[in-house]
């Protein structure tokens, strides 16, 4: 039978110190034949608070501390679909035919752990579907940095405000991110032209988007967002020739990317065929609306 070790002032005396000022795991350096589970079980005894927690697996803690391309593209998109709560739990669940885009995110953080691929029911018809779910805990950080940067946080579906980031490449592979979240690139009705559209229950939010993209491609000033008649969300439709040059600028970033959305074969071939016709304006590095 293993002789328990009794513990010592010093060592409750350091272990106070440290909680809260990192995690369980990093602790362990500080204390000689003590391990994670068991630093962690004498802080509650304790009553310490400290928002880490053992865990199994690990996570890159500091991917969203600075902003960068594809962090930012990240940010949109987890400004969409995540949900991180209170107890510093981030979940990601995607339908499993973009799987391997959420493996492109766990091997972005460098998550240990497994993405978990289930059938559930569907929200509003009959049937079940392949969810796929990537489930992250204790992370602090990522809770202080994605509010910090990307006001990403608990309950954020009505009251999502714009993220908090200026420079332009990052405010476009913020929206990339968006896009590949809760928006739609698609052919229009007919097959004419190129539709990009998005989808949101934050107004401020989509106004936010709409901005954004005038700034960057002029013609869309005449764009509205549209309240929806089938739920509490609004949405925001560009569509005609205006989008092959928004498709041609944003599928150049250089940021992760859903496929099926951005190399879709029918929309680059139409793509092509607006290059063809008005190559003028896919040439100047401010694009010129196409009518």
């Amino acid at each position: 039978m293993k002789q328990y070790i009794f513990w010592t002032d010093d060592e409750i005396a350091k272990l106070k110190e440290l909680s809260g000022r990192m995690n369980f795991q990093q602790m362990t350096k500080h204390f000689s034949g003590r391990t994670a589970p068991s630093l962690q079980k004498k802080a509650i005894k304790l009553k310490l608070v400290s928002d880490y927690r053992y865990k199994k697996h690990s996570h890159d803690e500091n991917f969203f501390e600075t902003p960068n391309e594809v962090n930012s593209y990240y940010g949109g998109f987890c400004a969409m679909d995540c949900h991180i709560n209170h107890r510093n739990q981030f979940t990601l669940s995607l339908a499993s035919k973009d799987l391997e885009h959420l493996e492109n995110f766990k091997n972005a953080v460098k998550f240990t752990g497994n993405i978990r691929t289930y059938q559930r029911k569907k929200y509003k018809q009959e049937g079940l579907k392949w969810v796929s779910t990537l489930n992250i805990c204790s992370v602090t950080q990522w809770r202080i940095d994605l509010k910090r940067h990307f006001n990403v946080e608990e309950n954020k579906t009505y009251r999502l405000a714009p993220p908090n980031i200026t420079d332009r490449k990052l405010i476009l592979s913020y929206l990339v991110g968006t896009f590949d979240g809760d928006g739609w690139i698609c052919r229009g009705k007919n097959g004419s032209g190129i539709v990009f559209g998005l989808v949101s229950s934050s107004y401020k939010f989509l106004e936010w988007v709409k901005k954004q993209l005038e700034i960057e491609f002029n013609g869309l000033e005449n764009i509205k967002i549209h309240k929806s008649n089938h739920g509490n969300y609004y949405t925001y439709v560009i569509s005609s020739g205006k989008c092959a040059v928004i498709l041609d600028r944003l599928r150049k970033l250089p940021v992760p990317k859903l496929a099926r959305k951005w190399e879709n074969p029918e929309l680059l071939a139409k793509l092509e065929e607006y290059k063809l016709k008005h190559p003028e304006f896919f040439t100047n590095p401010a694009p010129i609306p196409i009518t």
